[in-house]
């Protein structure tokens, strides 16, 4: 059975290209989602990989993580109220290339992106080798999951983003890369894909998305006005 998800679009132009096939830009960076408050698709969470232990298993060995450093700590046999702890922490950066979708239908998650319209992707996996052949790179497609912990990668996000229901297509940046000398030997590296072909018959439209009013409360169900939440500009 084809797998089916759900892609918002800014404008309904955009949505006639998948429809109908044509181009679309590259995939977005990950960092380009960054933002200290969450807002639509902003969200502190992206290209943030940590692994390892709760931060709460280093207070009684006098190391805190209240800021989640980056880099790797490693205790091994640390005495702590006569027990031996053994603990990892592992957190890096690590930027990628995606698309996202959703695997819902639901108006309220297009008006929280602030998109306009929504089509419905009609097989995943044809979409997916499609798109693999032109990127040139095998890439990794699976829906993200929501937790409270602390761990997070390209697919666990935080669960304040839970209302997303997103499903993604992840190339990693670092092995896209080609290095190019042109004349004169200085070296270029090039890491930005270049637009991608949509087939035809891909997709199908779904709804238009109606704007909500601005003084409206927010769908996501946090008491403020649209306009002080997701709204946000």
């Amino acid at each position: 059975m084809a797998i089916e998800k759900y892609l918002y679009l800014d404008k309904f132009e955009y949505a006639t290209t998948w429809i109908n096939g044509g181009e679309i830009p590259p995939p977005s960076l990950a960092s380009s989602y960054i933002d200290t408050q969450r807002s639509g698709t902003k969200t502190p969470d992206e290209t943030h990989i940590i692994l390892g232990d709760d931060p709460s298993v280093f207070k009684g060995m006098g190391i805190s993580l209240n800021d989640r450093p980056l880099g790797s700590i490693i205790v091994s046999d640390c005495v702590v109220d006569d027990r031996p702890v053994n603990a990892h922490w592992w957190h890096r950066v690590e930027d990628a290339f995606i698309l996202s979708f959703s695997n819902s239908f639901d108006l309220n998650i297009g008006t929280m992106l602030g998109k306009s319209v929504c089509i419905k992707i009609l097989d995943m996996e044809k979409l997916k080798k499609h798109l693999d052949k032109q990127m040139n790179i095998q890439s990794t497609m699976r829906k993200c999951e929501y937790i409270q912990e602390h761990t997070r990668d390209h697919f666990t996000k935080n669960i304040a983003d839970q209302w997303q229901d997103e499903y993604r297509i992840l190339w990693n940046m670092f092995k896209i890369q080609k290095l190019q000398i042109p004349i004169g030997g200085k070296l270029k590296v090039a890491t930005k894909p270049k637009p991608l072909l949509i087939p035809k018959g891909i997709a199908e439209l779904v709804s238009t998305i109606p704007p909500l009013p601005r003084l409206a409360l927010c769908p996501c169900s946090s008491g403020r006005r649209f306009k002080h939440c997701h709204g946000q500009k």
